[in-house]
């Protein structure tokens, strides 16, 4: 194990629906089985463990816990294509820097993690416009199935289109400010202290997030399509 960082999710008052005790655990060599963890956090509560991807979820002492764990050598091959500004992958969202560059370190073995805040200096421009170009290519595929899910009724493609849309969204304005994502249990508060945002971004906002019957679904999309426009504006600026 090299660094352990939590999140800041676990800044927020316990009795809070957002709090949870999130931790990337920052290893080299072969991680322990899933077996052999939960022996060495003392068998708690609720333990289970993806097989699919590394991470383990429990309760301790009634406070809900996430540990992802995330291999060195990856983290810095990413670091290296990003400085190289060659395309680096399709994340779910940039999340996983924010806690690299802002989480707190529980642990720090031999100043892996000291090293690799260096490099978040050496973020080339083109790395943002990768994301702003991956994020409006979404986005703008996500508003056609609105429409479309409009047009023909379908509730189902509606709601996943939206949910991508929104996704979408916030990837592409926090690449706009150059920041990197928060987790999503923050993401709506904090995208509201965003210092570059479109004119009435958050209100527009709000309508797409708010269920009320009193916005028409084709309202919404017209709404979703005043947000795109306004996003590909101020890129083009």
């Amino acid at each position: 194990m090299e660094a352990i960082i939590l999140g800041e999710a676990a800044d927020i008052e316990v009795y809070d629906p957002n709090f949870i005790i999130a931790m990337d655990v920052y290893y080299s060599g072969r991680l322990l089985s899933a077996k052999k963890r939960n022996v060495l956090y003392g068998n708690p509560e609720f333990f289970e463990s993806s097989s699919v991807y590394p991470m383990d979820r429990f309760i301790s002492e009634n406070l809900p816990v996430i540990i992802n764990y995330r291999h060195i050598n990856r983290i810095d091959r990413i670091f290296d294509r990003i400085e190289r500004s060659e395309w680096v992958f399709r994340m779910e969202s940039s999340n996983i820097f924010h806690r690299l560059k802002e989480g707190h370190v529980l642990f720090n073995r031999n100043g892996w993690i000291d090293k690799i805040k260096k490099r978040f200096t050496a973020i080339p421009d083109e790395f943002w416009e990768h994301i702003l170009d991956s994020a409006r290519f979404l986005i703008e595929h996500h508003l056609r199935e609105i429409n479309v899910s409009i047009f023909k009724s379908n509730n189902l493609l509606y709601l996943i289109s939206l949910t991508h849309f929104i996704k979408s969204v916030c990837s592409f304005i926090y690449a706009l400010n150059k920041d990197f994502e928060p987790s999503p249990r923050l993401l709506y508060g904090a995208i509201k202290k965003l210092p570059n945002l479109p004119d009435e971004f958050m209100n527009r906002f709000n309508i797409l997030l708010n269920p009320a019957t009193e916005v028409s679904l084709e309202q919404k999309g017209e709404v979703a399509t005043l947000i795109t426009k306004s996003l590909i504006t101020m890129k083009l600026e």
